[in-house]
C-alpha cells in the first residue's frame, strides 16, 4: 500500500522566488521521504503546469523528466532567480533610515530584509548594528546606543527596543 503523502504544496507562480520555493519542496521531501530519484517527477508534478511548460522550454529539445532533480533547480534557478548586484543591495541598506513615526521593531525587520540580499556573510551581526545606530531617527537614542563600548547586534536591539516602549 502506497504511503500518503504529508503536506500541501501549491503550484509555483511566475514572479515567486523560485529559491523559497524550492528550499519548501526540499521540506516537502523530507518529510515524505522523496529519494532523489523521485524528486525530478515530484518537482515536475507539484509545480504545477506554469513551471513544467518553463521547464520543458530550458531543457529542450530534452525532456525535464530526463534530468537529474539538481541540475534541473540549478537551471531553473538560472533563469528564475535575478542576479543581485551586492553594491546596489548594500547601497540600498546603508541609506535605510528609520522613519520618525516607524516603530524602531519595524524599522529593524526592516534592516534585516534588506541585508538578505548584501552577502554580509560573518560581518552580517556588524553590519546590521552599525546600520540600526546610524539609522535611528531618535538621537539621544543613538547617542545611548553609542555609550556602549561592546554593543553587538541583539543588545542594540534590546535597548532600542526598550526605548522605544519608554517613549
Amino acid at each position: 500500500m502506497a504511503k500518503p503523502i504529508l503536506g500541501n504544496l501549491e503550484p509555483y507562480s511566475l514572479g515567486d522566488s523560485i529559491n523559497n520555493y524550492l528550499a519548501r519542496l526540499d521540506a516537502y521531501f523530507e518529510l515524505n521521504g522523496i529519494g532523489d530519484d523521485k524528486k525530478t517527477a515530484h518537482l515536475l508534478l507539484v509545480g504545477g503546469a506554469t513551471l513544467y511548460e518553463l521547464a520543458s522550454k530550458l531543457c529542450s529539445p530534452k525532456s525535464p523528466n530526463s534530468l537529474a532533480y539538481d541540475r534541473l533547480a540549478h537551471l531553473l534557478r538560472g533563469h528564475l532567480e535575478p542576479v543581485v548586484n551586492v553594491v546596489v543591495e548594500r547601497y540600498k541598506f546603508r541609506n535605510l533610515f528609520q522613519q520618525r513615526d516607524e516603530p524602531i521593531g519595524q524599522y529593524i525587520v526592516k534592516l534585516r530584509t534588506a541585508a538578505l540580499s548584501c552577502d554580509f556573510n560573518s560581518f552580517l551581526e556588524d553590519a546590521l548594528r552599525d546600520q540600526l545606530v546610524v539609522g535611528v531617527a531618535d538621537q539621544e537614542l543613538r547617542n545611548r546606543l553609542l555609550l556602549e563600548p561592546f554593543l553587538d547586534y541583539m543588545s542594540a536591539c534590546i535597548i532600542a527596543q526598550a526605548w522605544d516602549v519608554l517613549k
